[in-house]
């Protein structure tokens, strides 16, 4: 009854990621659908973040694969992207666009499900201190951030105060060891216990943390056992 999403979800929408050329730049929790802010961001007193949707080389090649079209985000694609690709990619999609591509209405409504979102903010970079991100189109995954972040975005921009899960935060994490790896990263917004590394706040998000005594808890645990 409460799900961690770390670092995505990647499949928020297949065609953002995969249309050539790229669509706009997502800013993640840029919404101000809760009292001027987005519904559940916990960005811990730092800012908000705008990056491409779209997969990176190497990794487009990977969804080209699983979803039978090679034109994923490929630039050797020099007529665009199709209609008919924009379609299938869409009704492969979580946040799938029916008056678009005919496919299945999503449902974003949890009412027993409690969720928390781990997005990746910035990367660590003790390697490669003068690499220009940016300007190699964050091509780079071990130094530089990839398209989890606005991906999971599309996906967090439907969870609105009228279907609210009944636990719900999405939390931006700093410092990560590479594009998705919020694990071992640093998460400021995490209320319990401020600057976390991710490991632990993930752990504790789901499972709590018990004081010495081994009975109660520190952290209360946000999975509950119904049965």
């Amino acid at each position: 009854d409460h799900v961690e999403l770390m670092a995505g979800p990647q499949f928020s929408d297949v065609d953002q990621g995969c249309t050539w050329p790229s669509v706009n730049p997502v800013t993640v929790c840029g919404l101000t659908n809760c009292n001027g802010v987005q519904c559940g961001c916990q960005l811990g007193g730092g800012p908000t973040w705008t990056l491409l949707p779209t997969y990176l080389p190497g990794a487009n090649y990977s969804v080209g694969n699983w979803t039978s079209d090679a034109s994923c985000a490929n630039s050797n694609n020099s007529g665009g992207t199709s209609t008919t690709s924009e379609q299938a990619w869409l009704k492969q999609s979580l946040v799938d666009q029916p008056s678009v591509s005919g496919g299945a209405t999503p449902t974003f409504n949890y009412p027993a499900t409690g969720m928390s979102g781990w997005l990746c903010r910035s990367v660590l970079n003790t390697q490669y201190t003068t690499y220009n991100c940016a300007a190699n189109n964050n091509n780079n995954f071990n130094i530089c951030p990839n398209n989890s972040s606005p991906q999971g975005q599309i996906f967090y921009a439907n969870i609105g105060p009228n279907n609210a899960p009944p636990s719900y935060n999405v939390y931006a994490v700093d410092e990560c060891v590479d594009a998705e790896g919020v694990t071992g990263g640093l998460v400021p917004g995490y209320s319990p216990a401020p600057g976390s590394q991710g490991y632990y706040a993930i752990q504790w998000d789901m499972a709590g943390e018990k004081n010495p005594d081994g009975i109660t808890y520190k952290i209360p645990p946000l999975c509950v056992h119904r049965h």
